[in-house]
C-alpha cells in the first residue's frame, strides 16, 4: 500500500473540477516557495494504530492550503472544495488499500500568515483502509 498522503494526493489529482495537478499546485509532505498560489499540501500526521481484530488502518493527514499573498478567501474556498471532494468518499480503491470510508474530522482553520502575508488554512482528514 501506498503512503495515504500519496493516495489522497492521486485523488485530488484526478478530480478535475478542483483544478489541482501535481508538482505545480498540488504537493505531498510539503509547498515549495515556487508553488502556484494557492497550493495544497498533503501531510502526513500520526493517526490511530491499527484495529487487530479486523486488520483496519486508520491513517490522518493533514491537508493544508497556502493562499497567494493577501487572498485568503480563494485559499480558504479551495480549502471548503478540496474537503467537500473527500469527505463521505467510500469504497474506494487507490495505490494497493480500498478506502472504506475518508472523513473530514476537523473544522477548517486559519493556522497562521506567512512571512510572505499568505494565508496558511488547515483540515484533518481520517481515512479507514485495509489492503485492496
Amino acid at each position: 500500500m501506498n503512503p495515504t498522503s500519496e493516495d489522497i494526493k492521486d485523488l485530488l489529482a484526478g478530480e478535475t473540477s478542483l483544478g489541482l495537478e501535481y508538482a505545480t499546485n498540488l504537493f505531498v509532505n510539503e509547498i515549495p516557495e515556487d508553488a502556484t498560489r494557492p497550493a495544497v499540501g498533503i501531510y502526513a500526521v500520526p493517526g490511530e494504530t491499527r484495529d487487530l481484530a479486523v486488520d483496519i488502518e486508520t491513517p490522518y493527514v493533514q491537508i493544508r492550503v497556502e493562499g497567494a499573498a493577501q487572498k485568503s478567501v480563494a485559499a480558504e474556498q479551495l480549502l471548503i472544495d478540496v474537503c467537500d471532494f473527500l469527505h463521505g468518499q467510500h469504497n474506494v480503491t487507490q495505490g494497493g488499500a480500498r478506502y472504506l470510508v475518508l472523513q473530514v474530522v476537523s473544522e477548517i482553520m486559519l493556522v497562521a500568515w506567512d512571512e510572505r502575508n499568505r494565508p496558511i488554512f488547515s483540515a484533518q482528514l481520517k481515512a479507514m483502509r485495509t489492503p485492496a
